[in-house]
C-alpha cells in the first residue's frame, strides 16, 4: 500500500502533484484507491517500482471499474486466484500473459454487467 506521501516520495514529486496524478488516473478508471480509517491508500500492485502506473495492471482495472466493481472488489480480484484463469492470480500473470489476464478481466466485467441487468 502507498499513501499520497509515500507515493510522492517514490515519484520524486510533491504530495499535491501526486494527489492530482492519482485523481486523474482514478477518474480515467485506470487506478483504484481504497479508504481505510479516513485515509486514502493506493494498492501498490498497480504501480511500478518508481511509482508510475503499471500499464498492464491498469488494463485489467479499466473494464472492472467500467462495469461498476468497487475499489475493494477490483483489488480483491487482482490479488486472488480466479477460475477464469484456472486458479492463477491476475496480477501475478499479467506481465507474462497479458492477453490471457485481460480476457479474464473482460469476462468478469461482462458477468458483472449481466448480473446487474438481471437484478
Amino acid at each position: 500500500m502507498e499513501t499520497y506521501e509515500s507515493l510522492a516520495a517514490l515519484r520524486d514529486a510533491t504530495e499535491s502533484s501526486t494527489r492530482t496524478w492519482v485523481a486523474r488516473q482514478r477518474t480515467a478508471g485506470r487506478l483504484v484507491t481504497v479508504e481505510v480509517q479516513g485515509r486514502t491508500l493506493i494498492p501498490a500492485i498497480q504501480l511500478t517500482e518508481d511509482g508510475a502506473l503499471d500499464r498492464p495492471v491498469a488494463q485489467l482495472v479499466e473494464p472492472l471499474v467500467a462495469a461498476g466493481l468497487g475499489s475493494w472488489g477490483v483489488w480483491s480480484w487482482l490479488t486472488a486466484p480466479d477460475g477464469r484463469l484456472s486458479g492463477d492470480v491476475p496480477v501475478k500473470i499479467v506481465h507474462e500473459e497479458p492477453e490471457r489476464a485481460l480476457r479474464a478481466a473482460q469476462r468478469y466485467a461482462r458477468e458483472l454487467e449481466t448480473d446487474r441487468t438481471l437484478a
